[in-house]
């Protein structure tokens, strides 16, 4: 990896980017992404790309759910290779200081 993931911390409803680099050559054969070692896939929630050597995975918005650990694992000529990177969410308070819990997902 050129560029390994860094730790991140957020804020619930925040759209998070998640980024790191690769050589452009030798093309990957494949990228995956996981959060809390399951493996994500592109989904409404979920978007995973690669170009010109920047995987990126972009969460539409987070919530405390979605705090853990990431990885990215890109294999080239068979030989696998990861960084991975540790996201915080934080949580919604009111006025008076009070959590307020996400209940769509």
């Amino acid at each position: 990896m050129f560029q390994p993931l860094s730790n991140q911390s957020v804020r619930q409803g925040d759209r998070v980017t998640l980024e790191c680099t690769v050589p452009a050559y030798p093309a990957p054969e494949k990228v995956q992404w996981f959060r809390n070692e399951v493996e994500i896939f592109t989904s409404p929630d979920y978007t995973i790309s690669f170009s010109v050597g920047v995987c990126r995975l972009v969460v539409a918005e987070v919530f405390p759910e979605d705090t853990g650990t990431y990885r990215c694992m890109v294999t080239v000529n068979g030989v696998p290779n990861s960084t991975s990177m540790y996201l915080h969410v934080a949580g919604r308070y009111s006025a008076a200081g009070t959590y307020i819990p996400h209940c769509d997902r």
